[in-house]
Parts: C-alpha cells; sequence; structure tokens
C-alpha cells in the first residue's frame, strides 16, 4: 500500500467519525430541545401551583377570621343572653371548611414537591445532554482538524 492510498484511507476514517460525531451532537441538540420544552411546561405548573398555594394560605386566613368573628359574637350572644351554647354553635360553622382547606393545602404541597422534582430530574438531564453535546461537538471538530490536514497532506504530495 503507498503512502498516499493510507492517506486516503485515513482521509475516509476522519470523514467517517466526523459524520458520527456530527450525528451524535445532532441528537444530543434534539434531545436538549425535547427537555426544554418538557422543563418549560413543567416550570409553568410549577407556578400555577404556586399561585393556588397562596390562594388556599389566603382562604386559610379567612376561614380563620371567620371563625374569630364567629366566637367573638357568639362570645357576646352568650353574655346578653346568659348561656353558654352560642360559642360552640358559631364556632361549629367554620368546622367542615377546616378539613376541606387542611386537604387542599396537603393537595398543592404534594404537587409542588412532586414538580420540584421533576424539574430537578429533567435539569440533570438537560445537563448530562449539554456535556453529550459539547464532547461530540468537539470530537467532530477534532477529527474536521485531522480531515482537513490529510486533505493538504494529499495535496501537497509528491512520489
Amino acid at each position: 500500500m503507498s503512502r498516499l492510498d493510507t492517506l486516503y484511507g485515513n482521509l475516509s476514517y476522519y470523514n467517517s467519525k466526523v459524520s458520527y460525531w456530527s450525528t451524535s451532537a445532532s441528537q444530543y441538540s434534539s434531545q436538549i430541545s425535547s427537555i426544554d420544552g418538557e422543563l418549560s411546561n413543567k416550570r409553568r405548573q410549577r407556578a400555577q401551583a404556586g399561585k393556588l398555594q397562596c390562594k388556599i394560605n389566603e382562604l386559610s386566613g379567612a376561614n380563620t377570621s371567620v371563625r374569630d368573628s364567629l366566637r367573638s359574637m357568639g362570645s357576646t350572644m352568650d353574655q346578653l343572653m346568659g348561656e353558654s351554647s352560642a360559642v360552640g354553635a358559631a364556632q361549629s360553622l367554620c368546622a367542615p371548611n377546616d378539613g376541606h382547606i387542611s386537604e387542599a393545602q396537603s393537595g398543592v404541597n404534594s404537587l409542588i414537591a412532586r414538580l420540584d422534582r421533576e424539574i430537578a430530574e429533567l435539569e440533570a438531564r438537560r445537563a448530562t445532554a449539554v456535556e453529550g453535546l459539547n464532547y461530540s461537538n468537539n470530537m467532530a471538530s477534532r477529527y474536521a482538524g485531522y480531515a482537513s490536514s490529510t486533505r493538504t497532506s494529499i495535496a501537497n504530495y509528491h512520489e
């Protein structure tokens, strides 16, 4: 095998490596785009869950204010009427809300925790894909440089 044949063989090998690593980079780019879409969706869901959490907290505060007002009103009624049943009756009006509000708080807290975990997992997957993309691009560039050098050697070859 002549030196020129060896150079052409090397050029073919380097070109195949450029193609391989370019394809790999393209696949990582597609993976990153897909993950970016998922991350955007999860972050939007997380923001909505955060807003819902605020509304539930406001509702809890409102329920506490209503309970306190009813307790005060019941106490006043008990004093005016000389009885002791109005406070309990007034407070029992808010009791059903307490359980529902607690369930809603628990549910939204669980949702937020799940979304935070999913976002963290997607961010980790994205970071890994970015590393793969960078490595693939570096390898494609390296082999492109080898191919360029080999083409120069072929062009300058004299027997």
